[in-house]
């Protein structure tokens, strides 16, 4: 007798943005849910990621860029809690974490 298959429930699906807004000088980070439709954001003065405006583009940016930072989320359990997004380097060391908050 064959076992039964096992569902997967997909429970959330997300995607990550990160630019540059030239217009307020600050590192604009979103993450949507396409499945819960949720979204988060948060704008960050470059001193808050601790670089400068000229390091972004060199250093922040790289980061972004490099196939072997891993990025993770760790998801509120309630809508009051940011969501918290993670960077590490290939060798699981933490180069940044944030918090963002809803964007309703």
């Amino acid at each position: 007798m064959a076992a039964p298959k096992e569902e997967q429930i997909v429970m959330h699906k997300w995607s990550f943005n990160c630019s540059f807004d030239e217009s307020v000088k600050k590192v604009v980070l979103k993450v949507s849910d396409s499945v819960t439709e949720k979204k988060w954001i948060n704008k960050l003065d470059c001193k808050d990621i601790g670089i400068s405006e000229a390091e972004y583009t060199e250093k922040f940016a790289n980061v972004l860029n490099d196939e072997q930072t891993a990025l993770g989320c760790v998801y509120p359990d309630d809508d009051n809690t940011p969501l918290q997004i993670i960077f590490k380097d290939q060798s699981g060391k933490q180069l940044y974490q944030f918090a963002l908050n809803r964007d309703y």
